[in-house]
C-alpha cells in the first residue's frame, strides 16, 4: 500500500483518496471511525476496510 500514489483512489464509494487518508493519519487521526466520519471510507460497500487499516497500520509500525 505504501507503493499507491497519493491521488490513488481507495475507496471507490466515496472517492476518497490514498493521500487524503494518509494526511488525517500524519495529523493524527488513527482512529477508523473518526477517519469514516471525515472521508466517507467504510461507509458504503466496506471493501477499503483492509486497505485503510493497512494505512494506519503501517504508520503506527513507523512511529
Amino acid at each position: 500500500m505504501n507503493d499507491e500514489p497519493k491521488d490513488e483512489v481507495i475507496c471507490g464509494c466515496s472517492g476518497t483518496t490514498v493521500g487524503q487518508i494518509l494526511a488525517l493519519i500524519e495529523q493524527g487521526t488513527t482512529d477508523m471511525d473518526r477517519i469514516s466520519r471525515i472521508t466517507g471510507v467504510l461507509s458504503g460497500c466496506g471493501g477499503c476496510e483492509f486497505d485503510v487499516q493497512e494505512l494506519v497500520n503501517n504508520h503506527k509500525d513507523s512511529a
